[in-house]
């Protein structure tokens, strides 16, 4: 109701803002918190299994998954084909094609050919002209 006619000599208050650093370390302070947490529950939970029976699970856990990385990779490493089917995914008839380009882009992709054709030659002419300009200097000196 009354206004503060003193406002500038008093000390500003501390902004609330917290910086970026401080919450990336608090960020990852939680994180490593949690992650300890989570090893000590998991290394309780192991120390429950008895001893005989520990390198059985490693070897399944570890045997499953490599089965699933194999899984993965082999299938797809025999198709070389420049067109895949929907057919192995969805079992349905359908392809994958590519979309028809249009008279612009063969226009423009005719437009890039003939600029690479230009330079073709012109870099050839250059290289031409090079030897000839050595050819004749060797010869009148």
């Amino acid at each position: 109701m009354f206004y503060n006619f003193n406002r500038h000599k008093q000390q500003a208050a501390e902004s609330k803002a917290i910086p970026m650093e401080e919450l990336v370390r608090r960020y990852r302070e939680h994180r490593r918190v949690c992650q300890r947490r989570l090893t000590g529950r998991m290394i309780r939970k192991m120390f429950r299994v008895p001893v005989n029976l520990r390198l059985p699970i490693f070897f399944t856990a570890l045997g499953f998954g490599a089965g699933y990385c194999i899984n993965l990779i082999l299938p797809h490493s025999f198709l070389q084909q420049s067109e895949y089917s929907l057919a192995e995914l969805r079992r349905s008839p359908q392809t994958i094609h590519a979309a028809a380009s249009s008279p612009k882009q063969q226009a423009f992709q005719q437009y890039l050919d003939s600029l690479e054709r230009a330079l073709v030659a012109d870099s050839l002419f250059q290289s031409q002209q090079t030897i000839e300009d050595h050819a004749q200097k060797s010869i009148h000196p």
